[in-house]
């Protein structure tokens, strides 16, 4: 990272989107073909992988130069023939194998984290010219569940294969999706982290663009009714500091709603724990789906920022801005 570049702060996130129709986070015990869910409380699962495998593919789909991504599942081709890990690896980096040679350890962890953005952001263990580098990201997420109990539906799915000759090969099967499921990601990020991994604040307005807008490019038969829908990043005074339980601070009033527009949450807890700690918090950023709705002491809200005001929290807020929408 440039010394002209701000460090990227520490951050508290709270990430909520909705699927309808669809499957969030595919049970690999089932070959991807029904959602995870969680045995005790019957409610879906969103893993940190998932939310990661979202955000990188947006950031692929965008193919910035300076913003490549290092942990991919998609095979490059080059003329037809499929291009190995390591010569993508030395293509993206933008050096010849023979200077990577030769440079330290150094700057062969600078090289990497000026080309790869999901390096600096969730960090990566790779062994570069036999040098071993290992980066712990500063930004992560939980593993979420559902905030409502969805229901699962069954369908059937069939398959058909074209052949030399002409005539298909066809195989039936089943597939199952959540009816309606709201989620809410709570994730952290550290400054020091940061720091070490030379993620930017301009990297962070990045990943908040992908996180958005990489739901919402998902285009898959079992994903694309995924959207997002609200958006909240709090910023400490103390890069240490970390708000008690504000990943449990967001409910639905009533988990019955079977659409978003049927759905009201509940910020009552959300508001407690900023109106305690307003005085430990330097800045919140945020944007919300134009329908969301949000009850804050018996009182329906459309904005955020109104909310904020009738309940006395004055800590200064900002709406994200860049490709929100």
């Amino acid at each position: 990272m440039s010394k002209d570049k701000e460090t990227l702060d520490s951050r508290e996130i709270l990430f909520i989107f909705d699927s309808r129709d669809c499957c969030p986070n595919g049970e690999r015990e089932v070959g991807n073909q029904g959602p995870r869910i969680d045995s005790i409380s019957n409610r879906a699962m969103v893993t940190d992988l998932c939310l990661k495998r979202i955000i990188r593919d947006y950031f692929m789909y965008l193919d910035n130069k300076n913003d490549k991504i290092l942990v991919r599942q998609t095979i490059e081709y080059g003329d037809n023939q499929e291009i190995s890990i390591d010569q993508r690896f030395i293509e993206d980096l933008g050096v010849e194998e023979s200077r990577i040679k030769k440079m330290s350890t150094n700057e062969l962890r600078t090289l990497v984290s000026d080309t790869f953005i999901d390096h600096r952001l969730f960090g990566s263990m790779l062994i570069l010219s036999n040098e071993f580098i290992a980066t712990t990201g500063c930004v992560q997420f939980e593993n979420s569940l559902s905030m409502n109990i969805p229901s699962v539906i069954q369908t059937s799915i069939s398959s058909t294969l074209a052949s030399e000759s002409g005539k298909g090969a066809g195989s039936l099967g089943l597939s199952s999706v959540l009816d309606y499921g709201v989620f809410c990601v709570h994730g952290i990020v550290n400054k020091r982290l940061s720091e070490l991994s030379s993620a930017s604040e301009e990297d962070g307005r990045k990943l908040f663009e992908a996180m958005w807008n990489g739901v919402k490019a998902l285009n898959t038969r079992t994903k694309f009714q995924m959207l997002p829908r609200g958006l909240i990043s709090v910023i400490p005074k103390d890069t240490r500091f970390r708000i008690p339980h504000v990943n449990q601070s967001i409910r639905l009033a009533d988990e019955q709603g079977k659409n978003f527009y049927e759905c009201i949450f509940n910020l009552d807890e959300l508001f407690k724990l900023l109106l305690k700690y307003q005085d430990r918090i330097k800045k919140i950023d945020y944007f919300f789906d134009p329908g969301f709705n949000m009850e804050v002491n018996s009182v329906i809200f459309n904005s955020f920022t109104k909310a904020l005001k009738k309940s006395n929290i004055s800590i200064p807020t900002a709406q994200f801005q860049g490709n929100f929408s």
